[in-house]
Parts: C-alpha cells; sequence; structure tokens
C-alpha cells in the first residue's frame, strides 16, 4: 500500500502522519487489496480540511470532510469510509442493500 500524504497551508508534523497512518490502517482491516492512499490536509482561515482518495481493486473511493479541529477531521473522515464498504462487501457477496 501506497501513502501519499501531503498538507496544502500545513506543515506535516510526524505527530499528524503518525495519525494519519493509524487511521488509514483500519481501512486495510475492511479492505482485502488497497493499493494506494492519497490524503491532502489543508487550512483555511478557521476551518480545517482533510481529503482522502483510496483506490482499493476495482474502486476509487473519495472521502472528504471538514471541521475547525485538525484531530476531528480525521476522526470523521474515518467513520466515512466504513459505509462505502458495506456496500462493496454486498456486492461481492451478492447480499441485498
Amino acid at each position: 500500500m501506497n501513502l501519499n500524504l501531503t498538507g496544502h497551508h500545513v506543515e506535516i508534523t510526524p505527530a499528524m502522519r503518525n495519525y494519519v497512518t493509524s487511521k488509514i490502517d483500519k481501512i486495510t482491516c475492511h479492505f482485502d487489496h488497497v493499493i494506494d492512499v492519497n490524503v491532502i490536509l489543508s487550512a483555511e482561515k478557521l476551518k480545517q480540511k482533510a481529503e482522502a482518495n483510496v483506490h482499493v481493486r476495482g474502486k476509487d473511493i473519495f472521502i472528504e470532510t471538514d471541521n475547525i479541529d485538525m484531530y476531528a477531521v480525521h476522526r470523521q473522515s474515518g467513520g466515512q469510509a466504513r459505509p462505502a464498504d458495506t456496500q462493496t462487501q454486498g456486492k461481492r457477496y451478492g447480499l441485498p442493500q
């Protein structure tokens, strides 16, 4: 899995990198083959924003969220990946959606 972490108007600190990496590791539990993950962290005046583009086998999942606190942004974006996972699993196993 390739992880590309980019900051726009934000310096990526080692603590932020470790936090994002720990959240991305949870995604690998939900999907079989994560090929590539691109994360963009950006800061505007009073709003922090995180975008993640997760490329898994056969699908691209885009997650975007914003908040005042950067760590809250990461917590919100982690929860958004799960509904897409259940839709993918339903298609894979022929379950009704």
